[in-house]
């Protein structure tokens, strides 16, 4: 069973598929992974936000396609369709509070966080270290929907969460995945060597370079994160 709808599943500059970000939804909360340059416009088209609403947004790192429209989404969700509250969750919350006010978005309207565990009363998100750039965090997600590790951009495979999926302990993992590796991007070759066949069909990659990418981790028996 899967709980989240991406609602982009490219890389960077694969214009074409927009970039990955996710959300699910459990009782009155949204829970929202990243928000890249047109990610923004999509959520307000897909999602319907209530007063009632709590919006937590989780961001992987600082890069462009992960936080490029967050700006335009925290003037939706505060000012012109304002929720009950909005919570980011972040690595390095003095990063965020400069990134805020170079667009000048009034950041005392939201609560930034960079504890590595937040916990409400139906979902538990735990973040980890990332291999990509500094301050780069994956998420371990724990709801009555699914449990799951969201890595967000990085060059090593975690392994904990590897071996929890081995065992049972996670539904899925939402990973992403490159051609080749880099020093910032795991490619296709390390993962398939890393994720025996057997449980492939429980990985889900995500940051497409290209629609033959998406070919060749379909061939070797991986899920996509298909966006809506």
């Amino acid at each position: 069973m899967t709980s989240l709808k991406f609602l982009g599943n490219g890389s960077a500059f694969n214009y074409d598929l927009d970039n990955t970000a996710a959300y699910f939804k459990y009782d009155n909360t949204f829970y929202i992974f990243d928000c890249g340059e047109k990610i923004a416009s999509k959520i307000i088209k897909y999602i319907d936000f209530s007063k009632e609403n709590d919006v937590i947004i989780s961001i992987t790192h600082m890069h462009g396609d992960h936080i490029g429209s967050l700006e335009a989404l925290l003037v939706y969700l505060t000012i012109i369709n304002p929720v009950h509250s909005v919570t980011i969750l972040c690595s390095n919350k003095n990063k965020m509070i400069a990134f805020l006010k170079l667009t000048d978005y009034n950041y005392e309207l939201v609560d930034i966080m960079e504890d590595t565990i937040y916990k409400d009363k139906n979902v538990t998100i735990e973040s980890v270290e990332a291999k990509h750039i500094s301050d780069s965090r994956s998420y371990f997600v724990y709801s009555p929907l699914e449990k799951f590790f969201y890595s967000g951009d990085t060059c090593l495979l975690n392994q904990k969460a590897k071996q929890m999926l081995f065992a049972g302990e996670l539904d899925n993992l939402y990973h992403e995945v490159s051609d080749k590796d880099s020093n910032f991007h795991i490619g296709l070759d390390t993962i398939s060597k890393e994720i025996p066949l057997e449980y492939r069909n429980r990985v889900f990659l995500m940051h497409f370079d290209s629609d033959l990418l998406i070919k060749k981790c379909i061939d070797e028996g991986f899920n996509i994160a298909r966006a809506i």
